[in-house]
């Protein structure tokens, strides 16, 4: 085994130890289970060589059994697209959002623009969510270990699963919170955490 396997062995079971540690910040279990066992397989494939790896059927079906389990897993019970809860809080800051004028606020140009901004991202938030979670449905099925690791280090660098409805909530809340009376404290709760 030469050292430069064995470095990239590790490289790559820390960069999956740590991108399974700020899942579990993210308070995303399953997600970071996946992220740990990825770590575990990809550092085992490195240090075995890719073709010994592959000429092992038990290990090959197995742990790719266990990744899809835990792929799917994640995408169903953490991912936005299918949080019902999220999408109701959405669509109510929408619904407050557009009766903003009709609040005791004083409309400048700020909270204007903020109103529209607010409107767009609310209405347009659960079709991204629902998207980005049949692409991770796409990318569970289709990506290998190494990949989905590095798919989910360049998902953790980035801001493109933002959830800009609730970017656009806080601020407006600070603004003016006799806009969001009207909206269930529930909604107003999910929002806000974000």
């Amino acid at each position: 085994m030469t050292k430069v396997r064995v470095t990239i062995a590790v490289i790559l079971f820390f960069l999956g130890l740590f991108l399974s540690v700020f899942q579990v910040l993210d308070q995303h279990y399953v997600s970071a289970a996946l992220f740990f066992v990825l770590a575990v397989i990809v550092a085992f494939i490195i240090l075995l060589g890719f073709w010994t790896a592959c000429e092992m059927p038990l290990f090959k079906e197995v742990s790719g059994f266990i990744v899809l389990i835990l792929g799917l897993s994640s995408v169903f019970f953490e991912s936005s697209g299918f949080d019902l809860d999220r999408q109701k809080a959405h669509i109510d800051a929408m619904s407050s959002f557009v009766k903003l004028e009709l609040r005791q606020c004083p409309i400048n140009k700020e909270l204007y623009l903020l109103q529209k901004e607010g409107v767009k991202a609310c209405a347009l938030q659960n079709n991204a969510d629902q998207m980005q979670a049949v692409f991770d449905l796409q990318k569970t099925t289709v990506f290998g270990p190494v990949t989905s690791l590095l798919d989910g280090l360049r998902a953790e660098v980035t801001a493109s699963n933002k959830d800009w409805c609730a970017e656009v909530f806080k601020v407006t809340y600070k603004l003016c919170p006799e806009a969001f009376l009207t909206m269930p404290k529930n909604s107003r709760i999910i929002l806000e955490k974000d």
